[in-house]
């Protein structure tokens, strides 16, 4: 179970669920059975925006039994507040604590080596750096040179804050260089692979996934068997059949979705 677009909250300044949100959460499903064998305790959602990725998160623990503590934080206040009202709709308001603050900033040193599940979706598109910091649903989507700067920020902060069995997943698109992000990751002592690829209108959405680098003893054993990648191309008629069910449950019910683009495509952007 996942969440429901037409329960979840829109802002205008507050980016909407798009088809990265999408391919997050689908990444984020495929991997779920193996919370069954290490369910995550602390769970971290960096940039919540409409809530509805840790919503989605919190759904589908609370549908495998587990009772993880999970956390949201956003810089944009309105955020913040839409992230709340989505959880409320969802019924699981009292799963989630929202934080208002700049990437994970209000919980360092208190959650130092303690999350075992980090998601971020990272404004990605390159745009001229003063953008970064503009304001707005802006700040959303522009990410500077290479649409790194705010990527750039968090990777740095993976080492404190995951657990030792930690791992995250990451939003990343071609202009973003996922195999440089994967070689960052590993130089900093974790694994990496690709847990999804799909292609979206003019971008190739990457869903990256890290976790600690198993030990000598034996280490972290459930990722030692992660599945292959999901690749999942706009121009497979198959997969878009078996997809439409879940599709239809995401189409926008707000009267302004279908109007907003608030992150504009990497490779062409106005």
């Amino acid at each position: 179970m996942i969440a429901s677009i037409k329960k979840t909250t829109f802002h205008r300044d507050v980016y909407e669920p798009a088809e990265d949100s999408f391919a997050l959460v689908d990444a984020l499903v495929a991997h779920r059975e193996a919370w069954r064998e290490r369910p995550p305790r602390l769970c971290l959602e960096v940039g919540c925006g409409s809530g509805y990725v840790i919503c989605s998160l919190a759904l589908l623990l609370r549908e495998l039994g587990i009772a993880a503590q999970l956390l949201a934080t956003d810089i944009n206040p309105q955020a913040a507040a839409a992230t709340r009202a989505t959880l409320a709709a969802h019924e699981v308001a009292q799963r989630v604590d929202v934080l208002l603050c700049d990437l994970a900033s209000a919980l360092l040193p208190a959650v130092e080596g303690q999350v075992d599940l980090l998601v971020f979706n990272p404004p990605y598109v390159p745009t001229p750096d003063e953008e970064v910091s503009r304001g707005g649903i802006a700040a959303a989507w522009a990410g500077g040179a290479r649409g790194r700067r705010v990527t750039d920020r968090l990777l740095p902060l993976l080492p404190r804050l995951l657990s030792p069995r930690g791992e995250a997943f990451l939003v990343a698109v071609h202009e973003n260089d996922p195999p440089e992000l994967m070689r960052l990751t590993e130089a900093a002592g974790f694994e990496a692979r690709i847990a999804l690829q799909r292609k979206a209108d003019e971008e190739v959405l990457t869903i990256l996934h890290f976790w600690r680098r198993p030990s000598a003893d034996g280490g972290r054993a459930a990722q030692q068997q992660q599945e292959q990648p999901e690749q999942q191309q706009t121009d497979q008629p198959e997969q878009q059949q078996a997809d439409q069910p879940e599709r239809q449950q995401r189409e926008p019910s707000h009267p302004a979705a279908a109007d907003q683009s608030p992150r504009p495509a990497a490779g062409n952007r106005r």
